[in-house]
């Protein structure tokens, strides 16, 4: 069965929380860092990884939400940032962020990420589809890309391909 949430249709970001969370112990949340920018492109679990240890904050995890330019599909790609409990505020080293992403508060994925460490190949889960109601997992095979249907997204499935069993 795919996931399609029932109801009336929902904006994609909405529609995503809404999917989302019913895999999720945390509860996820829209927010809006600081763009900071002095990081590696490419590179944002240790953009975060550096700025915990630099400026004392802690690694946050989630989706960055952007429209594609196919029609009404959105696409939504695990990220990594950093929270600031000094200052309280978000704060993102990454540079060249979309400025119309979306920034979604997943920490499940980061939970997932400490507990199943020594079992992972990435700490990035794979990036998401969202298309007429349908979402679907981007998968890379030999230098293009593929879409996957899925079932769900809890997060074993989201790092499915990078958990070693």
């Amino acid at each position: 069965m795919m996931i399609s949430p029932a109801g009336p249709k929902l904006p994609p970001v909405l529609e995503f929380i809404q999917t989302r969370q019913k895999f999720c112990q945390l509860a996820l949340d829209v927010v809006a860092p600081t763009k900071i920018a002095d990081g590696d492109e490419s590179q944002c679990f240790m953009n975060a990884y550096r700025g915990s240890s630099a400026h004392q904050c802690t690694m946050c995890s989630g989706w960055l939400a952007t429209p594609l330019q196919r029609g009404t599909a959105f696409q939504f790609t695990q990220h990594w940032w950093n929270f600031d409990q000094n200052a309280y505020r978000y704060i993102d080293h990454s540079p060249a962020i979309e400025e119309n992403a979306v920034y979604i508060l997943d920490q499940d994925l980061a939970q997932f990420t400490l507990v199943h460490n020594d079992r992972l190949t990435s700490c990035v889960a794979r990036s998401l589809v969202l298309e007429q109601g349908q979402f679907f997992a981007i998968e890379t095979i030999e230098s293009s890309y593929q879409f996957k249907p899925l079932d769900d997204l809890s997060t074993e499935t989201l790092f499915e391909p990078y958990l070693l069993r």
